[in-house]
């Protein structure tokens, strides 16, 4: 009777080792991304927040990255008596008046502003 009692205390005290075993591995593999940062706490909880705003509003960091690039304006292509985007290659506008009225490329979203070489009477 006593040496069945011993075997289920001790099979129960292996399965409490198993489990916390378990857990402190899971936890060694979600801290390796820690290890070799040079942030302090603070920064790792604001770079924390700052991830969940992003994930709040539905982006990426590399999205909004892409919204600055595609809103620092670039110099149009002069083709011809056309403008070009330079991001893309599409026919943008064909008059100058036009460019500045609608300073965005319809295809790729790109800011474009007219060359500064180029004048009203050249478009």
């Amino acid at each position: 009777m006593l040496r069945k009692k011993y075997i289920k205390v001790s099979c129960k005290a292996w399965e409490d080792i198993r489990r916390a075993m378990v857990e402190a591995l899971k936890n060694n593999a979600e801290l390796k991304a820690y290890r070799n940062t040079d942030m302090s706490p603070d920064e790792i909880l604001l770079a924390s927040e700052r991830q969940a705003a992003f994930e709040e509003i539905g982006m990426e960091p590399s999205d909004l990255m892409d919204l600055v690039r595609r809103d620092t304006a670039k110099e149009a292509t002069v083709f011809g008596e056309n403008l070009l985007c330079p991001s893309c290659g599409n026919f943008h506008a064909a008059s100058r008046e036009y460019a500045e009225s609608f300073p965005f490329c319809d295809k790729c979203g790109q800011r474009i502003i007219p060359p500064a070489s180029v004048t009203k009477e050249v478009l």
